[in-house]
């Protein structure tokens, strides 16, 4: 699975996701792209930052179908449990880098200059 999301700085959340590529069996992993409410997780996933600005405040995870209580949770697929759990572990992993990197470079980014964006530090 291949994806493209969109992030809202001002909500701080993740605000639409796109499949760009996905090999799941056709009528059950493909629901990830054609169920309306597992795409509906992507309105508004919160992904805002700790106090520290270093890190997500509560990182994605997933919740098994009728059972999502928070913003940053995803609410899966039943019969489509494995790419739905695929696509939360994809964003994941990719907001705890991308989000904080385009926060410490969001006035760069804003500005156009990218000969002064700040790389993450280990």
């Amino acid at each position: 699975i291949r994806t493209l999301y969109g992030y809202d700085p001002n909500q701080e959340a993740v605000v639409g996701l796109y499949v760009l590529e996905s090999k799941e069996t056709p009528g059950l992993g493909d629901k990830i792209e054609t169920d309306s409410a597992f795409t509906a997780n992507f309105e508004a996933l919160d992904v805002s930052l700790d106090e520290s600005g270093g890190a997500i405040a509560n990182p994605i995870v997933f919740a098994k179908p009728g059972q999502k209580s928070q913003a940053w949770q995803i609410e899966g697929i039943t019969g489509a449990t494995i790419s739905s759990k695929a696509v939360t572990r994809i964003l994941h992993e990719s907001t705890a880098d991308v989000v904080i990197f385009l926060e410490r470079n969001l006035q760069v980014l804003r500005d156009g200059s990218s000969s002064s964006l700040v790389a993450k530090s280990n």
